[in-house]
């Protein structure tokens, strides 16, 4: 059990986005459902109060107290039927507009949250994920640990899109890369480097279990450092220090290990794995980690130094590492190097007038659970 609101404290009534009866008739339904059963009935009762909790990128303080509840009859469900609704409390709990917690509720919140966490990673480890929903489900997991990369979720990645958006952290000019998202085969640059081993989260958490599915063979020949960095994230627990390259070495990882079908769960995590490197501004020509781009206002975002591999405004658009050989038998592509730096195409875009930044408009990823 977990500190709640009352379902009959008349405190309710003070709070918005959602109705107390509203969250009587979903508890309700959450709790008549079986192992047997889809999560239908209940999902949409959810998507209806989900609307309230957060609406167009802003949460409602109402959610602080309705998620307590909501948490507790989710992690009671079979683990399979719930990663829908752990995908959409991601969003809320990593949604750039957010209220403070009220005192009153605080101690239940984050209650919740290291329930959610235990719970979400349990759905994760429940096969048939689909391949895309694994990804927003492991970003889900991170975000419940408490860790800012998890705001990537946001992005709403799809495997069939092929460029991302980055903003830059320095002068907060929007920039695309055109055909980012293609299969690289193999690494196109190192692995990011092995989180302080002294950084290891205290208390008890669940990721020692996502850890022993991680295998280094996942993605493939020459993946294994990348594999071998999100390990050792999942050991350590995702303590909050660890940089979001890390990190997004781990949520790779946990797709290779779980995306359904494995082929699509592979792949998808090669392509996740260009998250890791760097891009350089093209209009302040600064160097930053592709994930400081990725997150508004990023934790502890810093410029880096021209020594590293950097996708740029210099070639065409990038092609599958290993997809064409030359002559002398060595892979093709138009990721250029210069020195040690990796040169793939970006795009200035004027920054969006009035947009409010990333998540202005609260929606969910298209791949539901059980989807093929």
């Amino acid at each position: 059990m977990i500190p709640k609101l009352t379902l009959t404290s008349p405190r309710w009534r003070d709070l918005d986005g959602v109705a107390v009866e509203e969250v009587k008739v979903l508890l309700e339904e959450m709790a008549s459902t079986t192992a047997s059963d889809t999560n239908e009935a209940w999902s949409k009762t959810w998507s209806f109060v989900a609307d309230g909790l957060i609406h167009q990128g802003t949460v409602s303080n109402g959610a602080y107290a309705a998620l307590p509840h909501l948490v507790e009859a989710a992690a009671a469900l079979p683990p399979g039927q719930s990663a829908d609704f752990w995908v959409d409390m991601g969003l809320i709990v990593t949604a750039e507009d957010r209220p403070p917690v009220p005192a009153d509720l605080e101690a239940g919140f984050i209650a919740a949250l290291r329930l959610a966490e235990r719970a979400a990673a349990r759905s994760f480890l429940t096969p048939g994920t689909p391949a895309t929903l694994c990804a927003s489900l492991a970003l889900s997991c991170v975000a419940f640990a408490g860790h800012h990369a998890a705001a990537t979720l946001w992005q709403f990645f799809d495997s069939r899109e092929s460029h991302v958006m980055l903003l830059c952290p320095g002068c907060g000019i929007d920039t695309e890369i055109p055909e980012f998202f293609v299969d690289p085969v193999r690494p196109p640059f190192e692995a990011p480097r092995l989180p302080d081993p002294a950084q290891v989260r205290e208390g008890e958490h669940p990721w020692g279990e996502v850890a022993a599915v991680l295998h280094e063979e996942a993605l493939g020949e020459g993946w294994e450092p990348f594999l071998r960095v999100a390990r050792a994230v999942a050991v350590a627990g995702v303590p909050a220090q660890t940089p979001g390259q890390a990190v997004l070495s781990l949520v790779a990882g946990m797709v290779a290990a779980k995306g359904t079908p494995t082929w699509a769960g592979r792949e998808w995590a090669r392509k996740l794995t260009l998250l890791t490197g760097y891009f350089r501004c093209p209009d302040c020509e600064q160097t930053w980690t592709i994930v400081d781009g990725l997150v508004e206002d990023p934790d502890g975002a810093r410029r880096q130094s021209h020594d590293v591999q950097v996708r740029t405004a210099a070639d065409g658009p990038a092609t599958p590492v290993g997809s064409v050989a030359d002559p002398a038998g060595e892979a093709t592509t138009r990721l250029r190097r210069e020195g040690s730096a990796l040169l793939a195409p970006t795009q200035p875009v004027k920054q969006r007038p009035g947009s409010g930044g990333r998540g202005a408009l609260y929606s969910r990823p298209t791949a539901h659970h059980g989807a093929t």
